[in-house]
This record gives C-alpha cells, structure tokens and sequence, in this order.
C-alpha cells in the first residue's frame, strides 16, 4: 500500500535493483491503462500516471516487474498495489 501525500511514510515505491543488469518495472489500472513504466537501476514510482503527471486516484492497481541479471538469468515478479489517498 502506498500513500501518496507527500508525508515522507509510504509515499511510494523505492526498489534498488542495481544487482541486476537490467530492470524494468510498470504499473497499470484496472481497466489496463499503462500508468507508469521504468527501466533503471532504481525503480521510484510516486504514484503519479506519467503522462499527465497527476496523482492516480485511490485504488488497486497490477505492477509487473521484469529483472535480468549480468548472466542472463531473467527473473518477473507481479502483483497487486493499493493506492490510498490520505
């Protein structure tokens, strides 16, 4: 769950990867709408749709998470996120 209010307590998402080669982490609606999609090292997601920049309202939200290592080995990982407006 994060709380996107700007009181530095689950705000959002911090995840360092920077074990892995590459990363690649996105979040979409229920409805399927792609809110958000990183590829870096260090994935940060404030709850913000990234092509308006505005907050996403409360709710549930499906995050998939795909990671490769220097070796080739990929890992996915994927869930559930509640968004909580407080």
């Amino acid at each position: 769950m994060i709380t996107p209010n700007g009181d530095g307590i689950n705000d959002g998402i911090d995840l360092d990867l920077s074990g892995f080669a590459t990363a690649t982490f996105k979040v979409w609606s229920r409805w399927g709408q792609k809110l958000e999609e990183i590829t870096a090292p260090r994935i940060i997601w404030d709850g913000r749709d990234r092509l308006t920049g505005d907050p996403v309202p409360s709710g549930t939200y499906f995050w998939t998470l795909s990671a490769t290592r220097a070796n080739g080995m990929v890992q996915d990982a994927s869930g559930y996120l509640l968004v909580v407006e407080k």
